[in-house]
């Protein structure tokens, strides 16, 4: 069984993720003034330095505790103050002027996230660093990375009415959108080409690029499938395949994640061996690769955390050490929270940190109470081993996101514990297809056409279970929402 005080002595780090996620988690429920954040903070920093007045083992975690109170406040003080700023323009007609950093294309034309450089209406000019959703019905078409200058209706995003609803209020401002603007077509608009280099064009261009080239050489609803699971383009997919996934409790593949991450880290490790460069380079290499496709995918917090594990994995003989699994979660965690503290409130973060711990957890206790001839170790057979590893491996995953699953989506999935076993393999060779296509597909038209076929066979394969998985009545358990 786990020893805490031995747990602690070989992972320093994790007291240190807690005790920041409490003081985030704190202060999201009293709601401190930053000043008093501060004068806490300062408190315990003058205690610290009178001799003999306290241990310093307290004094650190007291300061790592209100380091998350600190970090919590400075977002909440700079949200409120663009709150404040924003408030007079909703209803208002202003001119938004800014640079295009995501396009979406809707039913009825396109949603475009401007980078806002100002806002200006009748009485002022308003800066603040700030995005915007744009929708527009016209024919003004703009691209990634032009500065656009338009007349548009500016529209708070509405927070939840009824208690258990969707917060898309604090969705979007976790992404650092604050309005939608709808385009004033009658009024004067202009769109500037994008000068030089820019980092983010090359990648959105490159996963336009990819994302064509799947539906190019697979098509229709499976290079959609191939999009989501490579590129993290998770609208593309259909709402009723997403729902039959929702069903029947995968809908965890389609969001690029440690699953993903693991499959690109064995493709890469793969690929960077035939390079003649040293062990060195190798591991520098793939940790490089890791970062680019955690960019490439989105960036989503689920991928980062993957990202950042990986990495360290990687990278820790280069410093001589030995990889502790808990050291490695704990730092993953310190390092999103203190770029993004709502994080901690943010569901692909909940979901991914509390899957990787009770597997890591569990699947150990497991194997050390099952009896002798259950234990993965055990087992001779490669498939039954392989096979009861998944299981455990799910059934460990399953245990810690089931408190999220009840809470956010009001259901218990059952039929996922037996679909996880065969999609999550089938879901490892899609993703291996995918990379090959996108490495010699446009060099080698017949390869794209041959691993394309392959991908539409295993993915009209993957629709079908799912639909029939969960379009049954014990597929999963309805459940009220937690008070």
């Amino acid at each position: 069984m786990l020893n805490s005080k031995k747990f602690f002595i070989k992972a320093p780090l994790a007291p240190f993720a807690l005790l920041f996620s409490a003081g985030i988690f704190l202060q999201n429920v009293i709601h401190l003034s930053l000043w008093t954040a501060l004068a806490i903070t300062s408190i315990i920093i003058f205690f610290s330095l009178i001799p003999k007045v306290s241990k310093r083992e307290v004094v650190i975690f007291l300061l790592v505790l209100s380091g998350g109170f600190l970090r919590m406040g400075s977002s909440q003080w700079h949200a409120e103050k663009i709150e404040n700023n924003l408030a007079q323009l909703n209803g208002e007609i202003v001119r938004i002027s800014g640079n295009i950093t995501a396009i979406r294309e809707t039913e009825r034309g396109f949603r475009y996230s401007v980078y806002v450089d100002s806002i200006v209406t009748n009485n002022a000019t308003i800066r603040e660093p700030v995005k915007v959703n744009l929708y527009t019905e016209s024919d003004f078409i703009a691209s990634m990375g032009d500065k656009v200058d338009v007349a548009a209706e500016w529209r708070e995003i509405s927070p939840p009415r009824n208690p258990g609803e969707f917060d898309f209020k604090k969705y979007y401002q976790q992404q650092n959108i604050w309005a939608k603007g709808f385009m004033e077509e009658d009024e004067p608009s202009s769109i500037t080409a994008q000068e030089g280099f820019s980092i983010s064009t090359a990648v959105y261009d490159l996963r336009m690029s990819i994302r064509d080239l799947f539906n190019e050489t697979v098509g229709g609803d499976a290079g959609k499938l191939m999009s989501a699971l490579i590129l993290g383009l998770r609208e593309e997919v259909p709402g009723e395949i997403k729902q039959d996934f929702v069903d029947t409790g995968v809908i965890h593949v389609l969001a690029v994640s440690g699953l993903h991450v693991g499959y690109v880290l064995v493709i890469v490790m793969a690929l960077v061996k035939i390079l003649p460069v040293s062990w060195r380079w190798e591991k520098i290499l793939i940790i490089l690769l890791l970062l680019f496709y955690a960019i490439l995918s989105g960036g989503k917090a689920s991928v980062w955390r993957a990202t950042f594990m990986a990495g360290m994995y990687v990278a820790a003989p280069l410093v001589y050490r030995k990889a502790n699994l808990w050291n490695i979660i704990s730092a993953a965690a310190l390092i999103l929270l203190a770029y993004n503290p709502n994080y901690l409130t943010d569901l692909g973060f909940l979901m991914s940190f509390s899957a990787v711990i009770s597997i890591v957890f569990f699947y150990n206790q497991f194997n050390q109470i099952l009896p002798e001839g259950m234990r993965v170790n055990s087992m001779r057979n490669p498939f039954l081993k392989g096979v009861w590893a998944l299981f455990l491996v799910s059934v460990s995953a399953q245990i810690g996101t089931l408190p999220f699953t009840w809470s956010f989506f009001h259901r218990i999935p059952v039929i996922s514990l037996a679909a996880n076993i065969i999609i999550v393999p089938v879901i490892g060779v899609l993703v291996s297809l995918g990379f090959a296509i996108m490495l010699l597909g446009s060099w080698f038209p017949f390869v794209g056409v041959l691993f394309g076929n392959c991908i539409w066979l295993l993915s009209e394969i993957i629709f079908w279970l799912t639909h029939q998985l969960g379009g049954q009545t014990f597929s999963y358990i309805e459940t009220s929402a937690p008070s």
